[in-house]
This record gives C-alpha cells, structure tokens and sequence, in this order.
C-alpha cells in the first residue's frame, strides 16, 4: 500500500501547531496581550490550535478512504485495527492527565496570566460532581457526542485534547459505509447520506437548544472529513472520482468557516499527488522546499508520533510547572516561559517512547487480531 511520507509530515506540523498554541495560552501570550501589529498576528495565528486540528481531520479523512480503497477488507477486521490503533494511547494518556490532575489544576488555574483559568475551575467542578459518567463515556471514546448544553464539558473533561479522538472514532465507525458507497455504484445514496449530514451540521449551527464547545460530534466536522476523503478518491483518475471531488469541494465550500485550513491543505495536497505519480513537482526552489518541509525523515518522523505529542502535551506542561511550584512554593510568569518551552522539547522523546512502547506494541497486536478475524470470517465463507 503507497504511504504518502507529505500526509505524515503535515501531521508533524500541525500537532506541533496545536502545542505551540497551547503553550503561549499557558505562557499568557494570547492576541489580547499583545500590542505589536505584527507579533499580535503572528501569536493569533499561533494560538488558533483549531485551525491544525481541522486539517488533521482532513488527513484523517484522507488516510482512511485510502486504507479502505486499498485494503478492501471487511468491517470488524478494520474497526479491530483502528481500536487498537487509537484507543490505548488515549486510555494511557487519559490515565497519565488524572494521575496528575492536581498539578493541572495549580499549573492552569493559580497564576493570573494563564488563558481561561475561569473556564477549567467551573469544568473540574462538573467533572468531580459527575465523574463516573464522564469516566465510562470517554472508555466509550463517545465523550464528543453530547452536546454541551445536556452534559456540559463532556467532550472535554479529563483530557481537554482527546475530544478530537472521540470525533475520530466516530468517523472510524461509519467512515465504511460513507466511503463504500461514494465509491461503489450506489453513489447517490452516498451523496444523499453525507448531504444529510451536512445540511444537519449547518442546522445546528444555527440553534442554541444543542450547542458543542468543540466540533466533536461527527456531523459538525463532516465537511472537512469530506476534503480529505474526496481529494483520496481523485487520486483514482477516473471520470466518476473527479466528479465526486469537485461536486464534494463545491458543497464544502458552503459549509466550511475554516479557510485557513483549507488553504493548508490545498498547499501539501500537490505533493500528496506527486507521490502518487500523478504529475512532477520539482524546481530549483521547489524541489529543495518540498524535501524540507513535506518529504524530510524528520519531520515524518514526528508525525508518526503525532497522536502521542498531541495527547501528551498538556500533562507534560502541568507536570513541569505544577511541580516545580510545589518544590519550589512559587512561579513568576518569566520562570513558566522557561519551564514550557523545556516541556516542549521533552514532549518529542517521550512521544517517541509512547509510539514504542504503547502505540507500536498496540498497531502490532491489532493486526494479528484483524488477520484472526478475517481468516475466520474467510473460512466461514468457503464452508458455505
């Protein structure tokens, strides 16, 4: 199966965009602190951690149309390897987050230059006053299907982050019957089921009876998933995929806000399809830019790491400043700058020791228990 070492680097990119965003949030550097024109975009742009989290749902759609247009295998041997893809680093991080819930509270909610401190006192207070109920939905990892204004802050209790694998999983569950019928001949019904949903992620965005604090229920992050899934199917060249592409990116554009993202993704995914072998992109400063930033080892590297980096963050960042507060009984806001930025840099080997110790282990598991069950449904199909 062709691996597309840009999609990879993107990943990389964006959650260390996510964790710069949250790192100047801690640090007290949002746009309304600072006054230098230039510097008050430049830490906008920074702290819009939603706009890297759109284009990994893109990539998510992306990457999941082209493992079912490759591997064609049955439903519960690819629900079985994605579990055991995602689910064990968020169970482990989720884990790591409550072991340490008081540091997260000293680090985000005692010093008056943090982002939304207000916010996380009155969310840890509904979370100990409903705990269970938001333990056993996140075990579920259906915590982002509740929409605030029935369960406040269920999407993101315990790891503010992991709404965003709920929304994933979601799409992992349905993500066969959407692509399978987009790219089969019963297309229409396709069309009509993803129409639904996008016309049911406009309505209620314009309600206030359901309302999510983040995109985390499915059909409100459709559109981008669709980007993804429509630009995979094109690479196919035949008349029906370009026709799904352009169709699906003119409804899109209807009911996507986010352009920036868009834009993101309109810039790596020419080199998506040159690794396809759709065309050459190359250029005496193109060819040297594109190795650096989409076709560099490194960098891909860091997005194969990328679940981990983006869950993990968080904790790391309360476990620096939390603790040194309570070794040291005190924090100026100069001393955090310190701290954050040397949580950043231990963020990149312990993602690499969650990737090789937990996600690693968990991938290769899957797989054989995916292989298990597709031998089995196999062998019931030959008896018959």
């Amino acid at each position: 199966m062709l691996r597309f070492t840009s999609i990879e680097s993107l990943r990389a990119w964006m959650a260390w965009w996510v964790v710069v965003g949250h790192a100047l949030h801690l640090a007290g550097l949002t746009p309304e602190t600072v006054s230098h024109p230039i510097l008050h975009r430049l830490v906008k742009l920074l702290t819009g951690a939603d706009t890297a989290v759109n284009v990994f749902i893109m990539v998510s759609g992306f990457v999941i149309c082209h493992l079912l247009l490759s591997k064609r295998e049955s439903y519960l041997p690819y629900i079985t390897r994605r579990w055991f893809r995602v689910f064990p680093i968020f169970a482990f991080c989720v884990g790591f987050a409550l072991l340490i819930q008081p540091l997260y509270m000293l680090t985000y909610t005692q010093f008056d230059w943090v982002y939304a401190a207000d916010m996380r006192l009155e969310r840890e207070a509904l979370t100990q006053e409903h705990f269970i109920e938001h333990l056993l939905l996140h075990v579920t990892m259906l915590h982002g299907v509740l929409p605030d204004t029935i369960f406040p802050y269920s999407s993101s209790t315990l790891l503010a982050p992991a709404w965003s694998l709920s929304l994933e999983w979601q799409f992992y569950l349905l993500a066969p019957v959407i692509i399978g019928l987009l790219a089969s001949s019963r297309w229409k019904i396709g069309a009509g089921l993803v129409l639904a949903c996008l016309v049911l992620a406009y309505g209620l965005g314009k309600v206030d009876v359901l309302d999510w604090r983040y995109p985390s229920f499915l059909p409100l992050a459709m559109p981008h998933f669709l980007i993804g899934i429509a630009s995979r199917m094109l690479i196919e060249q035949t008349r029906f995929s370009r026709g799904v592409f352009w169709a699906m990116m003119a409804v899109v554009s209807i009911f996507v806000a986010d352009k920036l993202a868009v834009l993101v993704w309109v810039l790596f995914y020419p080199i998506a399809l040159s690794e396809a072998g759709k065309f050459r992109l190359e250029g005496p400063v193109l060819t040297p830019l594109i190795r650096l930033i989409a076709l560099n080892d490194v960098v891909a590297t860091l997005g194969k790491w990328s679940y981990s980096t983006y869950l993990v963050h968080i904790p790391l960042f309360a476990l620096f400043v939390g603790g040194y507060t309570v070794l040291t009984g005190g924090l100026t806001q100069t001393v955090s700058w310190g701290l954050i930025l040397l949580a950043m840099v231990v963020a990149i080997p312990v993602s690499w020791l969650l990737y090789e110790w937990v996600e690693r282990p968990f991938i290769k598991l899957g797989s054989r228990v995916a292989r298990r069950y597709g031998d089995s449904q196999r062998q019931a199909s030959s008896a018959v």
